[in-house]
């Protein structure tokens, strides 16, 4: 008697947005991200016969890491560890000229209003709901300790006090009555939670009032330097990057790069596969 064929089972893994997904989850969420873009780029430097995108293959002296490092526009401020990486990936996959990245509300508040994406032909594009469609940016994460909630008082009542101007004084409206604002503290979470921030390319926006960016501001780069100098066993910590299921060279250059900005040494290559066979394992992992 023949053996009755069983149905394959599908696993459906329930979807879980954001808020409700626990620290580990927005981890692997954040990571698996990323290494989609690194790999994205090291596939394009390949395909595309382009050596220079994958910057991770090539050696760099001190100089030149510091010259490139991606920084944000408003404050001047390097992004470093893996921000780093990503940034320097997202800047080569959309060649763009400068390393200068800046949120959507310091933007706004230079004047910018982020672009419309459009098609290949130059036609507005729409969303899946038929709305205007807008460029896209980059997520980076960081830790979110408390967050900020109006101060009550014993009753359960908001707390209020008078609101001042930028110069501290008391503000009050056209009738002479004082103007009154809500109260906050700073309620911290049981433990940190890992949110994401997007980050934009300032040629993303339109009206951003140049004059006011800053150049890059290498000071807090040149210290964290001097600290793994005199503390080299602080390097020894592996690096998150060596987490997203990349091949072993890639992750071991890629956090190799990331122990030579923290240092602030040259970055020397490690020896590379044969191409074919990098192709074939960009992923540890099966995408």
């Amino acid at each position: 008697m023949a053996k009755k064929k069983e149905e394959a089972k599908v696993l459906e893994i329930p979807y879980i947005d954001w808020e409700n997904k626990t620290n580990a989850q927005r981890e692997a969420s954040i990571n698996s991200y990323h290494a989609s873009i690194i790999v994205k780029t090291s596939k394009m430097a390949r395909e595309e016969n382009k050596p220079e995108m994958a910057f991770w293959n090539k050696n760099m002296s001190k100089e030149e890491i510091n010259n490139s490092i991606p920084y944000n526009a408003k404050t001047g401020q390097p992004y470093t560890n893996v921000s780093d990486v990503i940034l320097r990936c997202v800047q080569k996959l959309n060649n763009y000229k400068e390393p200068t990245f800046i949120t959507m509300n310091e933007a706004n508040l230079l004047g910018g209003k982020l672009k419309k994406a459009l098609d290949e032909n130059g036609k507005e594009m729409l969303t899946k709901n038929g709305k205007t469609a807008y460029v896209q940016g980059v997520k980076i994460p960081y830790i979110e300790k408390g967050e900020w909630k109006n101060k009550l008082d014993d009753k359960g009542n908001v707390i209020q006090t008078q609101a001042k101007d930028k110069d501290g004084n008391l503000k009050f409206d056209e009738k002479g009555l004082p103007i009154m604002r809500d109260v906050k503290e700073f309620v911290p979470f049981k433990e940190p939670m890992i949110e994401t921030i997007t980050l934009y390319h300032t040629s993303q926006f339109e009206g951003l009032d140049k004059s006011k960016l800053k150049e890059r501001d290498l000071s807090k780069i040149e210290r964290r330097a001097e600290y793994f100098q005199k503390n080299p066993e602080a390097l020894q910590k592996p690096e998150r990057i060596t987490s997203f299921g990349l091949n072993a060279n890639l992750a071991q250059n890629l956090s190799n790069f990331v122990k030579a900005v923290k240092s602030g040494v040259d970055f020397v290559k490690t020896q590379t596969q044969s191409l074919n066979r990098e192709a074939k394992k960009e992923l540890a992992y099966t995408r």
